[in-house]
């Protein structure tokens, strides 16, 4: 099953800082839409399907409250209007802006992640998306589920939110199926997952196992080194990956193998997937050497393991390979 909503493609940022300087936005509509044109072209399209709207139970317990509301708030701009943050306070109650749309510096880590009004109502459906994969493998209808969750989650925690990122569409997947048992999220996008890392740092019924560029070089910049073990009730139950420079499939394969070694130990009940397409060679944001082919391999080797599988589309940023990046993975976890 590929879960698909267009609602994602309602935030549509046309431009946002990159690096200080001023850019086309990097989640673009453009991403998804080639990714859907690939898959129905390559035939796939009977397995799209869209999700059904969940309440708001399952994001509030992933997110707080305030960012909430914060992001639900985006739906008071105007069109053509959008909130960049530019102030960041301290976190203090006497410091904390007063009026929702003026407290994005309070609540995103970066200058290049943008609201619109279209943002929650495509955050929302990213992660019903995600719900939906989840409810599926719990009611046993399916094993495999391919969530096109867009806006990306993986860098959004708990009361922060940031790299392109609203809320963590993966984490929310694994706290519903965390209620009927242990389970393991496994991180491949090529920059490191540090909002889900926060939200199960304490957490041992999850545990999150990340392969990414080094953050010495990569954004997040902030997570994802080898000693971030867990803290309290979760120690041991976080692990990274870093990757050196320029890995291909076959040198990814070990760190992949470490991942599933540790993942067989913690016994899940079901793996949940945060997959990027940056790990391919034309990615502008990443720099290992993964061809599209590879990612059919990638899918099959997942496809193999004893767990059903939720997996949700996190980063990628190359228009020209995406869509082929995508039917390949397809072609692996389907075929």
């Amino acid at each position: 099953m590929i879960v698909y909503k267009s609602d994602i493609r309602r935030h549509a940022p046309a431009t946002g800082p990159d690096h200080g300087k001023a850019g086309k936005y990097m989640d673009s509509v453009e991403r998804v839409e080639k990714i859907v044109s690939a898959l129905e072209e390559a035939g796939f399209g009977p397995l799209m399907t869209e999700p059904r709207e969940f309440g708001m139970e399952a994001v509030e317990a992933v997110h707080d409250a305030r960012l909430i509301r914060h992001i639900r708030s985006s739906e008071d701009l105007e069109p053509g209007e959008a909130v960049y943050p530019y102030v960041f306070p301290y976190r203090d109650d006497f410091c904390s802006p007063r009026t929702d749309l003026h407290e994005a510096g309070y609540y995103c880590f970066d200058v290049g992640t943008v609201m619109q009004r279209g943002t929650f109502p495509a955050a929302k459906a990213a992660a019903d998306s995600a719900l939906e994969g989840a409810e599926v493998l719990l009611e046993g209808e399916e094993d495999r589920v391919f969530a096109l969750s867009r806006p990306p989650g993986h860098h959004a925690d708990r009361e922060f939110y940031g790299g392109m990122c609203f809320f963590n569409n993966a984490a929310i997947g694994a706290r519903r199926l965390a209620r009927e048992g242990p389970v393991a999220v496994l991180d491949l996008d090529f920059h490191h997952g540090n909002g889900t890392q926060g939200i199960f740092y304490r957490d041992p019924e999850v545990l999150y196992v990340s392969i990414h560029g080094d953050p010495a070089r990569h954004f997040p910049f902030l997570s994802g080194h080898p000693d971030e073990g867990g803290e309290g009730a979760g120690e041991g139950f976080n692990r990274n990956l870093p990757l050196p420079p320029g890995t291909n499939l076959e040198a990814y394969r070990v760190y992949l193998n470490r991942a599933l070694e540790r993942i067989g130990m913690f016994g899940p009940h079901a793996l949940v997937v945060s997959l990027g397409f940056d790990t391919h060679r034309g990615d502008i944001l990443g720099d290992a050497r993964f061809e599209s082919r590879d990612f059919q391999s990638l899918a099959g080797e997942l496809r193999g393991l004893d767990w059903p599988l939720l997996v949700c589309l996190e980063g990628g940023y190359d228009l020209e390979t995406i869509g082929s990046n995508a039917v390949h993975f397809a072609r692996g976890l389907f075929r």
